[in-house]
C-alpha cells in the first residue's frame, strides 16, 4: 500500500501586486503557512510521498526565508518521499530555484521535460513526472507514453490541461490517459479541485491550488490523500479531498430592488452575508432598482457586516424614481432630471446606467445627503 498526499499550485511568495503592501504581506504570509500545515497534515496521515504537481513557487518571486522554511519541514518529514515537478509559474533552468539550492535527500525533482521515473522498491511503486523548462509544454510528450511495469503501483505527476490541444500548456489527452497503465495521475495547473475521474483503469484529479489568491479563485481550496494498493495488477485507488485552505474568497449578489430606505436594505443584505465569517475575503455586489433615498457607502457596509476579513463593494443598483413628479418639479431636482433625461432615455445601456448614478448621486447631494464613501 502507497500512502499518497498531492497537493499543487501554491504559488510560494507570489507577489499579489494587485493588493495594497500589508494586505499582500498578510497573503504571502498565509500561502507559507498553508504549505506548511499540509505537511503537518501529511504527517499526521504517515504520507509515504508528498507529490506536488507544479507551480510550487512563483518564478522570479521565491525568497530565501521561504526556501530555507520549505526545506525545513521537508527535512522534518524524512519518513516521506517528496516529489516535486516544476511548471509553467517555476520553470526549471539553471538559474531556478530547483537548480540553485541543495534540496534534501528525501526530494526529488523533475528536471527534463520529457518523463522520467523514480523507483520506491519497498513500496513497489513508481513516481513518474516531467519538467516544464519554459512557459510552454512540448505538445504530445505523454502520446502514447504507458508505465513500463504493470505489477507497480505506478504514479503520475503532470501539469497543465487535458483534452485541451489548442493550449500551449496541454499535456494530455484522454485518450493518453485511458491507455497509460497509469494507477493515479496526480494533476496541477487548475486551480480547483473537479473531482476524481477515470479514463480505463486510471484514476486522475486536479488537487486545485492550496489557497484562493485572489477573487478569481472563490471557495475553499482542498489537497488530495489516500491510498493505493496493488494485487495481481490490479489497483485500489482511494482518495479523498482534505481542505487546507485557512481562508477563502467568495463573491455575493444581493439584490435589494424595491427596498425604500436604507435600514430596508440593510437587512437584505445582513441575511444574504449572515454565514460570512472571518476566514472569508468577501466582494460583495449590489443589484437591483431601489429608492433614490437609499445611500449606502463603503463605511456602512463595513460597519454592517463585521465579520469577514477584507471586505470589497460594488453598488450597482440603479435608482427607482417617482419620474413623473421629477418632470414635474420646479425646483433645481426637476431642472437637474430634466437636463440628465436624454441620456436616461438612451438605448445605450452604458449611457443610461451613467446618467442613472449621476441622478442618484445628484439628488442625494442636492438632499444634503452625505455623498462620500
Amino acid at each position: 500500500m502507497l500512502k499518497i498526499f498531492h497537493t499543487a499550485d501554491i504559488h510560494l511568495d507570489a507577489p499579489f501586486s494587485l493588493s495594497d503592501p500589508v494586505e499582500a504581506e498578510k497573503r504571502r504570509t498565509g500561502l507559507r503557512s498553508t504549505f506548511c500545515s499540509m505537511i503537518h497534515t501529511a504527517k499526521r496521515f504517515e504520507a509515504d510521498v508528498f507529490l506536488i504537481a507544479g507551480d510550487l513557487f512563483e518564478e522570479n518571486f521565491a525568497t530565501k526565508d521561504t526556501v530555507n522554511a520549505v526545506i525545513r519541514e521537508m527535512e522534518s518529514f524524512f519518513s516521506c518521499r517528496f516529489f516535486i515537478i516544476p511548471g509553467n509559474h517555476d520553470p526549471y533552468s539553471e538559474n531556478s530555484v530547483y537548480a540553485l539550492i541543495k534540496w534534501p535527500e528525501n526530494v526529488h525533482i523533475f528536471t527534463d521535460k520529457n518523463p522520467s521515473y523514480v523507483d520506491i522498491p519497498e513500496k513497489n511503486a513508481r513516481i513518474y513526472g516531467h519538467a516544464y523548462t519554459g512557459k510552454d509544454i512540448e505538445d504530445g510528450i505523454f502520446s502514447g507514453f504507458k508505465a513500463d511495469d504493470d505489477t507497480k503501483i505506478n504514479i503520475l505527476l503532470a501539469h497543465g490541461f487535458v483534452n485541451m490541444p489548442q493550449s500551449a500548456c496541454n499535456v494530455l489527452m484522454r485518450s493518453d490517459i485511458e491507455n497509460s497503465g497509469f494507477d493515479y495521475i496526480a494533476l496541477g495547473h487548475i486551480h480547483t479541485h473537479q473531482g476524481f475521474e477515470k479514463a480505463g483503469k486510471t484514476v486522475y484529479a486536479y488537487s486545485g491550488c492550496a489557497v484562493g489568491r485572489s477573487f478569481d479563485e472563490c471557495g475553499y481550496k482542498y489537497a488530495i490523500a489516500g491510498t493505493v494498493t496493488k494485487d495481481a495488477s490490479v489497483a485500489d485507488v482511494r482518495l479523498s479531498t482534505y481542505k487546507c485552505s485557512d481562508r477563502r474568497f467568495e463573491i455575493v449578489k444581493v439584490d435589494i430592488s424595491g427596498a425604500r430606505s436604507t435600514d430596508a436594505a440593510f437587512d437584505i443584505i445582513s441575511d444574504k452575508t449572515a454565514e460570512f465569517g472571518e476566514d472569508t475575503s468577501l466582494r460583495l455586489i449590489l443589484t437591483g432598482a431601489v429608492s433614490p433615498e437609499v445611500q449606502i457607502f463603503y463605511e456602512d457596509i463595513r460597519t454592517l457586516i463585521k465579520a469577514p476579513a477584507y471586505i470589497e463593494f460594488f453598488d450597482e443598483t440603479l435608482p427607482l424614481f417617482d419620474v413623473e413628479k421629477l418632470k414635474d418639479d420646479m425646483t433645481i431636482m426637476g431642472a437637474f432630471y430634466r437636463a440628465l433625461e436624454p441620456k436616461l432615455l438612451s438605448e445605450d445601456e452604458n449611457e443610461r446606467k451613467k446618467a442613472a448614478n449621476a441622478l442618484r448621486y445628484g439628488l442625494a447631494a442636492l438632499s444634503g445627503r452625505d455623498i462620500n464613501g
